[in-house]
């Protein structure tokens, strides 16, 4: 079946009918499929064959990473401008080199001296990771984490003295333990991760070799 038809009829790729599928062309919105629409037919602008290479390449997103480049919650015309022209597609990851659920100690310095925080994250089979990170200031929600290979990503929004502020954490995960940086009001700290086991383990060989 011709692809154009494909997109302009509102299948949806998991084989759901039309009529009820979150994928099924919007009425009242020019004809389209809006979860795999391309910003021009969002803006009305003519229709070319990059339109079907862009519709496409969406299509083959779904396919590998096993999630729409757009998720469209409604059909009105702002919302699909808005997801559709403004909103970028989450980069693919590189499978996860090893599971970082756990709890973990962070010890960084910051301009007021040496602190901690201990990091409790759940990482799902996509490398997605969630969880809360508490220190002295209180416990934090993780908005956004995911690790991709060895690298990691997290962020919190905090209570500062200036307000809510987003707080990211990047790095390197070896299977035992993290460093990296923590990035907050423009500053950049090093932090190290252990979990607190690793760590009592870790001294106690250290101990004993004396």
């Amino acid at each position: 079946r011709d692809f154009v038809a494909f997109l302009y009829e509102g299948d949806d790729p998991a084989g759901n009918d039309a009529t009820t599928a979150p994928t099924a062309t919007a009425t009242g919105v020019r004809l389209m499929t809006p979860n795999y629409a391309s910003p021009e037919q969002v803006r009305g602008d003519p229709v070319t064959a990059a339109t079907d290479i862009y519709s496409l390449g969406t299509v083959l997103y779904e396919l590998l990473t096993g999630r729409r480049a757009h998720n469209v919650e409604s059909y009105s015309a702002e919302e699909i401008k808005k997801e559709i022209c403004t909103h970028e597609p989450e980069k693919p990851k590189d499978p996860s080199e090893g599971d970082i659920t756990g709890k973990w100690k962070l010890s960084y310095t910051t301009p007021e001296g040496p602190e901690e925080s201990t990091a409790d994250l759940m990482m799902d089979k996509d490398g997605t990771i969630s969880g809360t990170i508490t220190s002295h200031r209180g416990t934090a929600n993780i908005i956004s984490g995911y690790l991709s290979a060895d690298k990691f990503s997290l962020t919190s929004n905090i209570v500062l003295d200036q307000g809510p502020t987003d707080v990211m954490f990047t790095g390197t995960f070896d299977g035992n333990s993290l460093k990296g940086s923590i990035t907050v009001l423009g500053m950049s700290l090093d932090f190290t991760g252990v979990k607190p086991g690793n760590a009592a383990s870790t001294t106690a060989a250290l101990g004993g070799a004396q």
